[in-house]
């Protein structure tokens, strides 16, 4: 059984995917267009709040992904008449139509499943969430791991302080590609100690703390001019801390325009010259940039045929240049640089049925993540749960502009490590009187 406002939630989002339909009768009306945004726009953010008081979760990450990376364009060009594409071939309203209404539409299938999975209570019926039986290792060994942790994050930090002068002395276009990621394996190096205290540990807080240790280390991609991997875990940790504290509307407000005043300064920093001023022009220039996902998308959807006559079917599962490809297909003229991708628009060049399939497993997904946080919620320890959510929170996060097999694949591969971990548990606890606690 499924829950009344789950089925409501769905039904609505439903109603969208017909009414697209409906606007491509008229592709060329700037004014169903309009009004298409805007009712997608609502039926999201609706969607969060219904009868929710929880909405720091997976799901109101994946819309805000969604609206911030692939929809805000779409929104600026309704309120600032900015443009929501900005270079290339294929620029006209029809285009502009069918690409918002597969958009919508996508959208609106992912929102669904997922709505659909967490109104099942399905999260209640899942051993992985509810079991203790785990491999836990020795207090000073989870010492040893937070240790070598630091130790990498501090190299990190300190290779992104001597990256300052290189950005302050230099283009930063020029050196991004070769002296700018160096360094990065630090990061990696301590992620993984991270980890392994997350699947090993014993520590009751560690998921917390874990968390603010990853952001607190973020701020050296912030040095080096790169605003996602911080921002990503910002949000992960925000999630964390709201399973300790409840969070009041005025902070998020707060928090949201002061990402967004971070992502400016950090653009005009790597740059060197400042992109906006004022709030306004701070606002629309920022969120404008972040919104140019939407690009790789209009480009998919519009020069599909081209692309494949230059990007195999499969290939996408083994190249990385999808981005270039539509970038160049598309003339946008760009010698280095670019969009880059965009789960979106990978899905839409897999065609039907595999893009359809790739978007239902991104709102099951979706869905296992609402379910894991709703039994941290649930109270208890939840521990395999929180490590599912501590895992994959940043891909989710970050869906709207990565590639088609990121979150799918990450989240699945964490789901059969999380499961093998807690068969060997049980299998190795069998006989002990502990509840599976080694």
């Amino acid at each position: 059984m499924v829950k009344n406002s789950s089925c409501r939630l769905a039904a609505l989002n439903l109603a969208m995917i017909f009414w697209g339909m409906a606007v491509l009768l008229f592709p060329g009306s700037e004014a169903f267009r309009a009004c298409y945004v805007i009712m997608i726009t609502a039926v999201l953010v609706l969607s969060i709040f219904w009868k929710r008081k929880d909405y720091i979760r997976p799901y109101s990450y994946l819309v805000l992904s969604f609206l911030v990376f692939v929809w805000m364009r779409y929104l600026l060009n309704l309120f600032f008449n900015t443009d929501v594409i900005s270079v290339g071939n294929g620029i006209n309203a029809v285009n502009l139509s069918h690409t918002a209404v597969y958009l919508g539409t996508a959208a609106n299938v992912i929102c669904m499943v997922s709505i659909l999975m967490e109104g099942s209570r399905f999260w209640e019926r899942v051993p992985l969430f509810e079991s203790r039986k785990r491999m836990v290792i020795p207090g000073y060994a989870e010492g040893i791991l937070v240790v070598c942790a630091l130790g990498f994050f501090a190299l990190f930090l300190l290779d992104s302080v001597r990256k300052i002068s290189v950005i302050n002395a230099h283009d930063y276009l020029a050196v991004s590609e070769n002296i700018m990621v160096q360094g990065y394996r630090y990061f990696s190096f301590g992620k993984y100690f991270i980890l392994l205290w997350i699947l090993f540990g014993s520590y009751r807080d560690r998921f917390f703390w874990g968390s603010t240790i990853l952001m607190l280390a973020g701020v050296g991609y912030l040095m080096r001019g790169a605003r996602g991997y911080a921002i990503m875990y910002i949000f992960m940790w925000l999630l964390f801390f709201s399973f300790r504290h409840r969070i009041k509307w005025s902070w998020m407000i707060i928090l949201g325009m002061g990402l967004v005043y971070l992502a400016n300064f950090i653009l005009s920093y790597r740059l060197g010259w400042s992109v906006a001023s004022g709030f306004r022009d701070v606002m629309v220039s920022t969120l404008n940039s972040q919104g140019a996902s939407v690009e790789p998308v209009f480009g998919s959807v519009v020069f599909r045929e081209e692309i494949r006559r230059e990007f195999g079917l499969l290939e996408i599962f083994t190249r990385n240049d999808f981005g270039m490809v539509v970038d160049r297909v598309r003339g946008t003229g760009f010698e280095s640089g670019g969009f880059g991708s965009s789960f979106f628009a990978e899905a839409y060049f897999m065609g039907f049925p595999l893009g359809m399939v790739f978007t239902v497993l991104a709102g099951v997904c979706t869905g296992i993540l609402e379910c894991a946080c709703r039994a941290v919620k649930k109270g208890g320890s939840a521990e395999y749960a929180q490590m599912l959510l501590f895992m994959t929170l940043p891909n989710l996060i970050y869906l709207g502009r990565s590639s088609l097999k990121d979150f799918i694949f990450k989240t699945i591969i964490t789901v059969i490590i999380l499961w093998t971990l807690q068969s060997v548990a049980g299998h190795s606890c069998r006989g002990s009187r502990q509840e599976g606690v080694l």
